[in-house]
């Protein structure tokens, strides 16, 4: 990933990325989040791609977009929680303090089904982020609740 990339966006700005095979495709959206307030987002398969929704709660700021993108076989889903420069101009990855907050309604279906499911209802990996300089784990999601769609991410290292 491109740091100039970074460097166009705002802070806080909502961005989402495309893999397919060894190219990535970023793109910023002309939404930012406010510190301490809402951020809402909704991802939906549709016919040929992706329906992306996000909206600062707080200020009601939104965008909708549909993406056309096809190589997804539905096998596996992400979200990113980052602050994606990392501070590597620092020498290293130096996380912003960004507190704990809750992750709500956090849902998914199968094949666009109309029956979702919390996520920790799903096979999954816990949400772990690590430092590359010494392995010293930076944040954390916490223990799912309201039926697996709801958990805290918390920080443990941050500068």
């Amino acid at each position: 990933m491109s740091p100039g990339f970074w460097r166009r966006l705002g802070a806080h700005q909502a961005w989402y990325e495309l893999i397919s095979g060894s190219t990535d495709h970023f793109v910023g959206l002309p939404v930012t989040a406010t510190a301490g307030g809402q951020f809402i987002t909704e991802i939906d398969r549709v016919s040929g791609g992706y329906k992306i929704f996000v909206e600062n709660g707080y200020t009601g700021a939104y965008k909708s977009v549909t993406v056309s993108f096809s190589p997804y076989d539905g096998s596996t889903a992400e979200f990113i929680v980052e602050d994606p420069e990392g501070g590597w101009s620092q020498g290293g990855p130096y996380l912003s303090n960004f507190r704990n907050f809750e992750v709500e309604d956090a849902e998914a279906s199968t094949n666009g089904g109309s029956v979702f499911h919390g996520l920790a209802y799903w096979p999954h990996y816990d949400d772990v982020m690590i430092s590359p300089a010494d392995g010293a784990t930076m944040a954390h999601a916490g223990s799912a609740f309201n039926s697996g769609d709801s958990w805290y991410d918390y920080q443990d290292r941050c500068y």
